[in-house]
């Protein structure tokens, strides 16, 4: 994954110089959707929001990245009948896209790599039977998350321009993150709003 990283970097950094990039920011909402391959949980949906930058070495190429945070939802059901437990391992990231970037007249096609860094794990104990509601120490110290995922990212968005320098991008995308333990998809939609600089 570091080679593809250095991969993107590298094109971007021999293309042109920085004298003759356009520079675009944004703030980015969508909503997603992941299912969880962990033996026994089912996935959630969950929004993320975060600002972006697209470098735009071209009318039609340029490179975007961005800042994201999220928070995502595991319900992780384990027991047997009427003795179980129904536990929410709630998740935070930040999220930090590199995208190579290919607009059109009709549609913009992104696909680069994505880096996710887990900063907070909290697992609550949603209904149960043979426990009270509240925190579920035994699942903190065996903790199936990491800190780091990476994986690959597409977006197929379109710009609708409100005047020279502000554009909405509504957009559909799609992710694959990979890891030691952890290997999920997730699907979503979501608009960004641009500002030329």
């Amino acid at each position: 994954m570091k080679r593809v990283i250095f991969f993107f970097l590298l094109i971007y950094l021999s293309n042109s110089s920085f004298s003759q990039t356009k520079i675009t920011l944004g703030l980015d909402y969508s909503y997603n959707y992941t299912p969880n391959k962990l033996s026994g949980s089912s996935g959630t949906p969950f929004s993320m929001i975060g600002t972006t930058v697209e470098l735009k070495k071209s009318k039609w190429v340029g490179f975007e990245t961005g800042l994201f945070y999220r928070m995502y939802t595991d319900q992780l059901i384990t027991g047997l009948d009427p003795a179980y437990l129904w536990v929410d391992i709630k998740q935070k990231y930040l999220s930090i896209p590199i995208l190579y970037k290919v607009s059109t007249k009709v549609l913009n096609i992104s696909i680069g790599t994505n880096i996710d860094y887990c900063f907070g794990v909290q697992s609550v104990l949603n209904n149960t039977y043979s426990y009270p509601k509240g925190e579920a120490p035994f699942f903190q110290y065996n903790n199936p998350y990491q800190k780091f995922y990476f994986g690959l990212i597409g977006k197929i968005s379109k710009d609708f321009n409100i005047n020279k320098q502000l554009q909405l991008e509504p957009q559909l995308r799609y992710s694959q993150y990979f890891s030691n333990n952890k290997n999920y998809y997730g699907l979503g939609f979501g608009c960004s709003v641009k500002y030329k600089l």
